[in-house]
């Protein structure tokens, strides 16, 4: 009977209807995807008009009516907000748009430079309470200047910055210059006392051989501008875009990318990396930490040849390997040299050796920071050539 009762009830609350003037419903009132903005981008910026105040903006998706039913298209808008706590701004924000926002769908939130720069703590506090942001979204810096100006600059009616953030995150398997971090790793980063905020940075730069046939480009493309390093909670500097893939390397964060290397005949030889390993290995006096070891194991294989000299021989093959484990090494040890020149552990090497020596560790970890500083880290790469997917000599004779 008490089983019916219940059915019974909800089949009335059901069959009310969810439509507005009907009273007061038990379920929810439902509500028309057009009438909300779903926000994908957030911009968070030390304010430059008033001092103490951040600066707040969006870039948030609505979905269009179509003049007869049906679907009409998704058009997107920017604003921003200023207040002297992201809370407020993000207040005014939603005070000032004709739309309700969601912010449960946010994909990516950029830093501005100078947020960074001042006390990044201060500006991911809020993210981290507010009860609609979801701990997955992307973050980046933006690097040379505000998160505000480079949403600007990088879209148009035609394109927007979103898109190629899209395009980061679904092809980030396929790059070798930049690795993706979510806020949840962020946050996780900041309660870590001797070892550095890794982030990724991206900037505004002018578009290159690049056209739209059907519309127009914005001012300035979203490009990798390498990496963030934040020490202290403070920007120290930044992996510039040369030595990001010496960073990857070190931290295991290689899938594939290409090298070109001369052949020793007056050619270039296109190699394709299909994977890489790193092994760090520590060397210890007793006690005490006297040097380390970053050993990179590289798979490759030769995706093009530029002469026609048979290169399939062992003699050649150690030659492209030897020239190919000498880029990764320069490369690596120009991040190793940066990140030693930072004063900090970019690389997380304190936890590689916490974890292979746990009790050699807690004699050295309170001076950490300044072992690390002179610590004489050795890079060695050792590259081997594997196959050469399905021509194995080159076209034409040789000889």
């Amino acid at each position: 009977m008490i089983r019916k009762s219940i059915i019974a009830i909800a089949a009335l609350v059901t069959l009310t209807g969810c439509g507005q003037g009907q009273g007061r419903n038990f379920m929810p009132v439902a509500a028309e995807i057009t009438t909300f903005e779903i926000v994908r981008v957030v911009g968070i910026d030390k304010s430059e008009d008033k001092p103490g105040h951040v600066e707040v903006t969006i870039i948030a998706e609505r979905a269009e009516e179509a003049p007869e039913e049906g679907f009409g298209g998704v058009t997107q808008e920017m604003a921003s907000a200023t207040g002297p706590t992201a809370f407020e701004a993000m207040s005014k924000l939603r005070s000032k748009l004709d739309r309700k926002q969601t912010f449960g769908y946010v994909d990516y939130i950029i830093f501005g430079e100078g947020a960074a720069a001042d006390d990044l703590t201060r500006y991911t506090d809020f993210p981290a309470r507010y009860p609609e942001f979801r701990y997955s979204p992307k973050v980046f810096i933006a690097r040379g200047g505000s998160a505000k100006d480079l949403l600007e600059s990088t879209s148009s009616g035609d394109m927007f910055i979103v898109d190629a953030l899209d395009n980061f995150k679904s092809n980030v398997d396929n790059r070798s210059d930049v690795k993706l971090v979510r806020y949840i790793d962020l946050m996780n980063m900041l309660a870590r006392e001797d070892f550095a905020v890794v982030l990724p940075a991206i900037e505004g730069r002018e578009p290159e051989d690049e056209k739209l046939f059907d519309g127009d480009l914005p001012e300035k493309k979203v490009a990798a501008a390498g990496y963030a390093v934040i020490r202290d909670f403070e920007l120290a500097g930044y992996f510039d875009s040369d030595i990001t893939r010496g960073y990857n390397f070190l931290v295991g964060n290689v899938r594939t990318c290409t090298y070109s290397v001369p052949d020793g005949y007056g050619g270039m030889t296109g190699l394709d990396v299909l994977g890489a390993g790193t092994r760090v290995i520590p060397h210890f006096y007793g006690d005490a930490l006297i040097g380390v070891t970053y050993q990179i194991n590289v798979g490759a294989s030769i995706a093009e040849r530029r002469s026609r000299v048979d290169i399939h021989t062992p003699e050649q093959l150690a030659r492209l390997s030897n020239r190919l484990a000498a880029a990764i090494e320069r490369e690596a040890r120009e991040a190793v040299d940066k990140s030693q020149e930072f004063g900090i552990d970019c690389f997380r090497l304190g936890d590689a050796i916490k974890m292979r020596h746990p009790y050699r560790w807690r004699k050295i970890e309170n001076d950490w920071r300044e072992i690390y500083r002179n610590l004489d880290i050795e890079v060695v790469a050792v590259p081997r050539i594997r196959c050469e997917y399905d021509l194995r000599e080159p076209g034409g004779n040789y000889r």
